[in-house]
Parts: structure tokens; C-alpha cells; sequence
């Protein structure tokens, strides 16, 4: 008998505190709400002056993305946060609604799935809007030589906020049997895309059909093309001369983001004595010049502004490089004393 009161009070003493912890009694099964799963944004990158670039991972069960959107300033991310939502794919989409130029924001998102249920929200990413044209990468570059013609290729993976690549060529002929008045081809491709001559100059202004005997004549040019492919890409550049003792040649390629359009060329030559190599360029302030200096014989040293691609290393005298606009940009650089030299530079326009 006493077993059995020992039974009766110790059953409910049981059940109740498992009741308690899983929350079932009997058949039924009452749990806890499972926790929706929470997007992730990897990226929030500037595409121009006035859009940003998102990009999420999110459950496929999801319908929307909902972000919300924070001004971030010296004090942190400040105000009511602006909130708007996207479709869940593709997974990468712009957030182009009342952005400032150069200013930083901060977003947070949560899943959206049917009926109208929202997960958590997400960790923070800033993302930033672009000031004006922005570098976005420099190719690898590449060198190649050949009796009457030269090719040379080189890798450039390219962001996909990119619209916009230059590709500067420096590239030498020596004198055989050439026609006369016969003028050199020239090509560049992007990712098999044809791309155009902004410009071509001769050191110390040589025409392109010069024929002096026992003469080597060397020059540089700048290709273009807009909305170029992105990824991984090839870049291919070529010179053909028929009757050309040899011809080498050297290049490289770079690419920017929020470019409207390539505006017009310049360029500066000599053979002075000295070793100053300097090429004023008038710009906008939301602008990009892009600038190289090329010289006969010797390497490019000391150039002022930013170097995307420097020959100095192998012993050519080839630098490529960019420098934000302004109502005057001074590009300057040292060569080898007395030798000829050209300088070209191409204003790339801001737009979205």
C-alpha cells in the first residue's frame, strides 16, 4: 500500500515539469515557432553617383527581400531607416531610390515568405555611392614582337559595376621593305569585342607611314570600349606592318565605373634636351583622365599620379596611369635625357 502512495505522488511530480520543458501533454504537441531562415547580404557596392549594387543569399522558399536603409555618417548610421523590398531573384539588383553622391549607407534585410511572415533581420552591410568615375581593376598587360607583326594577350577579370575600358599601347617598327605610304593596322579586343582608337601619336609626333631607312619609329595609342564584358576576360592586342624589319609591342588595360561617355584625346610630344616629361590635362571634377608616357629608349620614372601599369620593370618606357578630374590635372614624369617622348590622355566622362 505504501508503494502505491509513493507512485501516485511521484507521477505528477514528473510529468509536470516535462510538460513544462518540451510543451506537450497527452497526444498533443504544442513547441516553439521555428526561427525563419535569415538572408545574408554579401555586398553592397557603389555602381554610381546615385545607385548601389545589392547582393544576397537568401532561402529559395522566400518571395521577397525586405531591406532596410540607413544614412551613415560620422556618428554612425543616423534617422529613420527608409524600408523597401525586392524580389528574392535574381539575387543581385540595384537600390537606385533618392541616393546621394558619395554618401555611405547602411542596409539590413529579412525574408519575406508567404502570408505575409518575416524572418529575422540580418546583419548590417554599408555600401557607398560613387563620388564620380571610379577605378575598378587593371589588367596583367603583355608584350609581344614579330617581323612585320606582333600580338599580345593578357587575363583581366572586370567587376560587373564596370562600363567602361581603356587600353593603352605603346608599340615600335623598324624599317625593312616598307611600302610606302602604307599604314600600320592596329586592333584591340576585349573579350572578343572589337574596341576603337581614341588616339594614336608617334614619339615626338613620327607619322605613321614614316619610311626612313635604317629607322625605328615608336608609338602609343589609346583603344576604348563602353559596357565592355565582365568576369574573366581576355584582352588582345595587334600590330601589322607588311615589310616591317620587326615590330614589338606592349599594353595594358583598365576599367571604371560610372562612365557616360569617353571624351576627346590629347597629347604632347618632343625630343628636347632635359629629362621632363609633363602633359597638363583641363577636367571636370566628377571625371577620370586616364594618361600614359612613352619615350624611345629608357624607362618612365617618378610619374605623379596613380600607376595602373609601369614597363619600367622590363626595361620599356611605357607607364599608364589616372588621376580624378579637375580644371587642371598635371600629369609629369622623367626620361632619359634628350630622348623622344609622347604623352596621350583621355577624359572619361561621369554618368550613370
Amino acid at each position: 500500500m505504501t508503494e502505491w502512495l509513493l507512485l501516485v505522488l511521484l507521477v505528477p511530480a514528473i510529468v509536470a515539469p516535462v510538460v513544462l520543458l518540451f510543451g506537450f501533454a497527452g497526444c498533443g504537441f504544442t513547441g516553439h515557432a521555428v526561427a525563419l531562415p535569415v538572408p545574408v547580404i554579401n555586398s553592397a557596392n557603389g555602381k554610381s553617383r546615385s545607385v548601389i549594387a545589392l547582393n544576397w543569399v537568401i532561402d529559395v522558399a522566400a518571395t521577397e527581400i525586405e531591406f532596410e536603409r540607413s544614412l551613415v555618417t560620422g556618428m554612425g548610421p543616423m534617422g529613420p531607416p527608409f524600408t523597401f523590398r525586392k524580389t528574392g531573384s535574381p539575387n543581385t539588383q540595384d537600390d537606385d531610390e533618392n541616393l546621394e553622391s558619395g554618401t555611405t549607407y547602411e542596409y539590413k534585410a529579412r525574408a519575406v515568405f508567404g502570408g505575409g511572415d518575416t524572418s529575422e533581420q540580418s546583419a548590417p552591410v554599408w555600401g557607398t555611392t560613387l563620388a564620380g568615375v571610379a577605378f575598378d581593376s587593371a589588367g596583367a598587360g603583355g608584350s609581344g614582337s614579330g617581323a612585320g607583326s606582333a600580338t599580345t594577350t593578357w587575363p583581366h577579370t572586370v567587376s560587373v559595376e564596370s562600363n567602361t575600358v581603356v587600353v593603352g599601347m605603346r608599340w615600335a617598327q623598324s624599317v625593312g621593305l616598307l611600302p610606302l605610304n602604307e599604314t600600320p593596322t592596329r586592333t584591340a579586343t576585349f573579350g572578343g569585342a572589337a574596341m576603337t582608337s581614341l588616339g594614336v601619336i608617334g614619339l615626338n609626333n613620327a607619322a605613321l607611314t614614316a619610311t626612313a631607312l635604317n629607322g625605328t619609329f615608336v608609338y602609343q595609342e589609346f583603344f576604348g570600349l563602353r559596357d565592355p564584358p565582365t568576369g574573366p576576360q581576355t584582352v588582345s592586342v595587334s600590330v601589322n606592318r607588311q615589310g616591317a624589319g620587326s615590330v614589338s609591342l606592349t599594353g595594358c588595360s583598365v576599367t571604371y565605373k560610372a562612365v557616360s561617355g569617353i571624351g576627346a584625346v590629347t597629347s604632347v610630344f618632343g625630343t628636347e634636351a632635359g629629362t621632363v616629361l609633363s602633359q597638363p590635362v583641363s577636367s571636370a571634377t566628377d571625371e577620370m583622365v586616364v594618361q600614359m608616357f612613352s619615350t624611345a629608349t629608357g624607362t618612365v620614372t617618378g610619374y605623379n599620379q596613380t600607376v595602373r601599369f609601369d614597363g619600367a620593370p622590363n626595361g620599356i618606357g611605357l607607364v599608364i596611369g589616372d588621376a580624378a578630374g579637375a580644371p587642371s590635372v598635371p600629369f609629369t614624369a622623367s626620361r632619359a635625357t634628350g630622348v623622344d617622348y609622347a604623352g596621350l590622355a583621355v577624359r572619361l566622362i561621369h554618368g550613370p
